[in-house]
Formats: C-alpha cells, sequence, structure tokens
C-alpha cells in the first residue's frame, strides 16, 4: 500500500513488486525495505514493520542493485518508492500531579504540573491541562502549574483537558519567617565565577525554620552605563554568575519578608595595551 495505519506497537508485513516501465512483473529483483526515523518506526529488510512512536513516518522500498562481473562502473542506487506510515497518538487516559506538594507557606510559590497520560502509558506533551483552585484567596494556580500561597487554609487543585480531570490536596500553612540572613560564598567575584548564595531563614523568635522556599533574583549595575547592561544568571539553589563586570544586588525572597546583599564582579581578563 502507499499508506499505512498502524496503532502504537502494532505490525505489519509490507511487500513490494518490480515492474518495468510497460507496468510488466520483473522477475528476480530483491527490494529492502528501511525506515527514516528508526526509533519510532522499525522496519526489516524483508519488510516487517513495528510502530513504537506516535507521527507519521515514511518506510523507503529500494531494489537491489547488482554490479556485472568485469564491469567497472559505479555503484548506483536502485529505484524505489516509499510508504507513508501514520501511527495515531493514543487516546487520553488520565491525568497526574508532578512534585504537586501537599503543602506551601503562605508568599511563597511551589510547582504543581499537570501531565496528561494516554493509554499506552507515555506522558502526552502535546496536550495541556488547564489548573484551577477551588480557593484563589487561599491559593492560586496559573496555566504553568506555579501554585502561590496566600492565606493559610486548605483548598483542592483541579487538572482538566481532554475529557479527563483529577484532584490534588493541598494546605496552605502560615509562614513564620521574619528575617533572612544572606551569605555570600565569595566577596572577590570575577566574570564567569560561580558564587553561592545561602539564605538562612529566622522566625520571630530568632530560631531556624528551615524547609521553606526561597526564591532569589538580581538587580544589575553596568560599570559601562553606554555599552551593554551588566547580565548574569541566578538559579533556584542560589548560584550566581555574572557575565559583565558591574554591581550586583542578590535579592532573597521568602514571603513577605526579603533579604539582599551587593557583590561587585570584575573583568576577568585584564587587556593590556
Amino acid at each position: 500500500p502507499a499508506e499505512l495505519v498502524l496503532a502504537v506497537g502494532a505490525k505489519a508485513k509490507l511487500t513490494a513488486e518490480v515492474v518495468d516501465v510497460g507496468g510488466r512483473p520483473v522477475e528476480g529483483k530483491r527490494v529492502i525495505f528501511f525506515s527514516r526515523a528508526r526509533r519510532a518506526l522499525s522496519v526489516t529488510p524483508e519488510g516487517e514493520v513495528t510502530a513504537k512512536k506516535p507521527g507519521e513516518h515514511t518506510v523507503v522500498a529500494r531494489v537491489v542493485t547488482v554490479r556485472e562481473k568485469g564491469v567497472a562502473t559505479a555503484p548506483r542506487r536502485g529505484p524505489s518508492t516509499t510508504v507513508k506510515v501514520t501511527v495515531p497518538f493514543p487516546k487520553p487516559a488520565s491525568i497526574t500531579f508532578e512534585g504537586a506538594p501537599d503543602k506551601v507557606y503562605a508568599g511563597t510559590s511551589v510547582r504543581a504540573n499537570a501531565t496528561i497520560i494516554d493509554t499506552a502509558g507515555v506522558a502526552r506533551d502535546d496536550l495541556t491541562a488547564s489548573m484551577t483552585s477551588s480557593s484563589p484567596e487561599v491559593l492560586s494556580i496559573d496555566a504553568f502549574g506555579f501554585a502561590t500561597g496566600h492565606a493559610p487554609g486548605k483548598v483542592t487543585i483541579k487538572a482538566a483537558g481532554e475529557g479527563i480531570a483529577a484532584e490534588h490536596t493541598m494546605e496552605v500553612l502560615a509562614n513564620p519567617v521574619t528575617s533572612i540572613d544572606l551569605l555570600a560564598s565569595a566577596s572577590d567575584v570575577r566574570t564567569g565565577d560561580v558564587v553561592t548564595f545561602t539564605a538562612g531563614l529566622r522566625d520571630a523568635r530568632g530560631q531556624e525554620a528551615g524547609g521553606i522556599p526561597v526564591q532569589y533574583s538580581f538587580l544589575a549595575r553596568p560599570d559601562d552605563a553606554f555599552g551593554q547592561a551588566a547580565t548574569g544568571q541566578i538559579d533556584q539553589d542560589g548560584r550566581f554568575v555574572a557575565e559583565a563586570p558591574g554591581l550586583y544586588t542578590i535579592v532573597a525572597t521568602c514571603g513577605s519578608t526579603t533579604a539582599r546583599t551587593t557583590v561587585r564582579a570584575k573583568k576577568r581578563f585584564k587587556i593590556e595595551r
């Protein structure tokens, strides 16, 4: 067939007949088959096709050419044709919450991403689920699954899409943090250096308050006000890299409490003239 439809995991056997320009069968010619996407659709040289991943794939059938004895000619490809193989996506079967915690502190955000799983057990990156909260004033959640606690209480977040839905219960706790001790792993910083910032959280009694997420950000002030602005990157584990000379103010936030500290990044290599 010129086209073929197979479900994931299904198999089929392809056959080919070689004909001349007049449409008459040509005997004694061998045809081999191969796939242009072997990880998604496997094909044996004899034409047995196995569908592995959804999508539109192509199988090539090619006549094997044999060089005649005593004839010094360059090898050439024989005539070929293609078969389009469509592997439909399996139907969505369920929705799972990835990394969704049971508790979150007021003023902090966590990821509660929802993934649609199909009947083959494959996570469908091409499908999205809409996210809602039963009490947005307690906890709100955006389209990307970032849940932010606002006030103590329990809520149910719901993910729905493709005719299926799932729910997850979360509790928002009061945030005890009232101060942050922000420290840098180095004071002498050059561009390209990795500097780790740590945020020590404390409650109103001065006791350590662990297990509460901290959000890191920074403000950049370039040395060259007429050139490219000072740039950098900070990960949410506190690691920071300055890419251009300048002053960088690192900000750590936990709920309504913030702390900041400034470092100067010097140029790594000094150009001498």
